[in-house]
């Protein structure tokens, strides 16, 4: 059974995966995909691996379908193919149906000064 109707706002950080944050801190990883309709409340945010963060700037939040991904958008989630991102995406949320909404939340790191 497929997650419906979720909604949420990401305030002060989001979180991701230890490779990932390393993925961005590179510049590989310059966006990041989630299930449902999200919202970002501020201009800059935290990526966080629960231990380390980096400091983003968000460039752009966009919804549009998990069958709609492109290759262009698992590029910018650091994979090769719309396959790789799509496996990768069903390892977090499984019953994910072809047809529900997923948030691309874009990125560019802020350096340090």
């Amino acid at each position: 059974m497929a997650i419906v109707n979720r909604e949420f706002t990401y305030r002060r950080r989001i979180k991701v995966s230890r490779g990932d944050l390393a993925a961005a801190e590179k510049g590989r990883k310059t966006c990041t995909i989630r299930l449902g309709v999200a919202h970002v409340d501020e201009p800059t945010i935290d990526l966080t691996d629960g231990a380390n963060s980096l400091r983003v700037e968000i460039k752009s939040v966009s919804t549009e379908r998990f069958r709609d991904l492109s290759e262009e958008h698992a590029r910018c989630e650091g994979f090769t193919t719309v396959e790789e991102l799509r496996t990768d995406l069903r390892t977090y949320y499984p019953q994910i149906d072809p047809d529900q909404p997923v948030t691309i939340i874009r990125f560019k790191r802020l350096i340090d000064k």
